[in-house]
């Protein structure tokens, strides 16, 4: 048989090929370590022996010192403990199985996020700014002066940064008051003396060492107070891991924690499977996974129980909330000047957390006013809240109303409004304005004498001789005290989009007539005012209708929706 030059470079190839596949590939991994036993503020020395702390650990799988540095490419040696380093897959298994190693992943590169709030609220869609949005529109509140007021702020957070921004305003007229900062624009694991129930909370002193180290632990959770305690005590016992199951109080309330070892927060239902399971197992077993990211969750949104909720004890004719904003889970700067627990034990310093409450959804909103305040800058206050008001939405991504965190149907007790729609309030249509005379009045409708409303103005102001605060205009409507006598609430709107005519159109609470006159309102330029009255009457209800009952008013031209929730309460 002849032996052809072809035959020769297909056994060249093929011998490459042979060649090449007897590499092991060799990608990019992160090895994560936990915390630094050294303090916020690291020395020289202390950096130094972290980063050969990972020479060390990485060499007694590869083979040597030398090995291990040529590996290295990246030594996390300050805030958090790793390193990155260029690895064989079988090497990155066995690395894997170190005890000193909480978590080992691939190195892939991620686009630069702050929060996933602007997709949920329509501002961008999988990172893509459309030419209409609000954002593009307004030129991302440019100029636009922004002030909120909260416990405090980070000024060395990169989330203040100034970097790209245009010089502050001239018109600001404000003072730096920083200090050295420049302003800029399983439960066996008991102690033989504790209690079983005392064991289940993880109290101090209550958990055996013994049984507990290398164990993942079931924990009752009773409050979020003692929460730190419990887990400062199961770190003591050389706990790896933590259940956390709500009690029946808590019930779903399930909230982000930066926690001192690895916890699964679960809720009380979930936590009755977890104890019915370990009861019946003769060897029950756990184990736990890195945490995953989960998008478009449904539904979405739901009021989370921490939140205020209404009646307004101070004046019950103002609808409370006004309105709702993403404010759970967020991602938010942080101090560097205590540990994200707040506790001495806790040697972490990071400079993002995740956060709940008002101090993250009122930035939202405030956000959002300061790009429509770019668009309309003419536009008082009172015009740029009724925007934001009358364009939330009361259904979540289900299309079904909202729920609260208990999964019931959520009221405008929990809620306000809605939701907070940026891209809606960029064109309301009709807003509700108010001005300087009309909250002065409204002082005097509460109450305040003449000395009390002169710390609020400039000028004398003489109350009215009779003022009805159910003509304070409001984008919502609410009445505390429905008798057998009807009462009639007065509003102005006033037109900002194209001329048009509005039909109105109400659904009216449970036992209560609702009259609106005129049932049409006609504009013909931007600026045109016109005033209408609701008339609401109790009529005869059950005795389960009791109570505040609530509704809605909204007027529509067949492209705004101008929405007004009502609220009656039964006396």
């Amino acid at each position: 048989m002849g032996f052809s030059v072809f035959h020769l470079i297909s056994l060249l190839i093929l011998w490459s090929f042979l060649q090449q596949s007897s590499y092991a590939i060799k990608r990019s991994y992160i090895v994560y370590l936990g915390s630094h036993s050294h303090g916020p503020n690291p020395s020289a020395s202390d950096l130094e022996f972290a980063t050969n702390s990972h020479y060390k650990l990485l060499g007694s799988h590869l083979g040597s010192h030398e090995k291990a540095k040529e590996a290295i490419f990246y030594s996390y040696n300050k805030h958090i403990n790793g390193f990155a380093a260029i690895l064989e897959e079988e090497d990155a298994l066995e690395i894997a199985k170190n005890p000193n190693v909480v978590s080992l992943f691939l190195n892939k590169g991620h686009e630069l996020q702050t929060t996933r709030s602007w997709g949920f609220l329509g501002l961008e869609s999988d990172g893509i700014v459309p030419k209409d949005s609000i954002w593009e529109k307004a030129r991302y509140g440019e100029g636009v002066i922004i002030a909120s007021i909260d416990t405090g702020v980070w000024p060395e957070s990169k989330s203040f940064s100034d970097e790209g921004m245009t010089p502050v305003p001239s018109r600001w007229r404000g003072i730096c008051q920083l200090d050295n900062f420049t302003c800029n624009s399983s439960i066996d694991a008991k102690a033989a003396n504790a209690t079983i129930e005392d064991a289940k909370l993880c109290k101090v002193g209550t958990l055996d060492p013994k049984k507990a180290k290398g164990k993942i632990l079931v924990c009752l959770l009773k409050e979020f107070d003692g929460l730190l305690y419990a887990e400062e005590e199961a770190l003591s016992t050389g706990t790896v891991g933590l259940i956390l199951a709500n009690n029946k109080q808590l019930g779903n309330d399930i909230m982000p924690f930066a926690h001192l070892l690895p916890t699964s927060h679960i809720n009380y239902t979930d936590g009755e499977y977890v104890y019915s399971y370990i009861e019946g197992t003769k060897i029950p077993m756990a184990y736990m996974t890195r945490a995953k990211t989960l998008l478009g969750v449904k539904p979405a949104p739901v009021i989370a129980s921490f939140s205020s909720r209404g009646p307004n004890p101070i004046q019950p004719t103002i609808l409370k909330p006004d309105i709702t904003a993403p404010g759970v889970d967020i991602l938010c700067a942080g101090s560097e000047a205590v540990s994200p627990t707040g506790l001495a034990s806790d040697n972490r310093r990071i400079p993002y957390n995740i956060g709940s409450g008002t101090s993250e959804s009122c930035p939202h909103v405030s956000g959002i006013i300061g790009l429509l305040k770019r668009l309309y800058p003419n536009w008082s206050p009172a015009a740029l809240k009724s925007a934001i008001m009358t364009t939330a939405m009361t259904l979540d991504n289900n299309n079904r109303p909202i729920l609260d965190q208990s999964k019931e149907e959520a009221t405008p007790f929990a809620y306000g409004v809605g939701h907070i729609q940026p891209e809606l309030a960029m064109d309301p249509g009709l807003v509700y304005d108010l001005n300087t005379v009309d909250y002065l009045n409204f002082l005097c409708g509460h109450g305040y004498n003449l000395t009390q409303i002169r710390m609020f103005s400039r000028v004398p102001h003489i109350c009215p001789k009779s003022y009805n605060m159910y003509d304070f205009n409001y984008p919502s409507i609410t009445v505390p005290n429905l008798g057998k006598h009807s009462v009639e609430v007065t509003r102005t709107v006033t037109n900002v989009g194209s001329p048009g005519t509005y039909q109105v159109h109400v659904k009216a609470p449970i036992g209560v007539s609702v009259l609106v006159e005129p049932r049409s309102l006609t504009f013909n330029e931007v600026g045109e005012k016109k005033r209408f009255k609701v008339f609401l009457k109790g009529i005869e209800v059950s005795k389960a209708a009791s109570g505040y009952v609530f509704g809605g008013l909204w007027w529509s031209d067949g492209k705004h929706k101008v929405k007004s929730p009502l609220v009656v309460k039964h006396n």
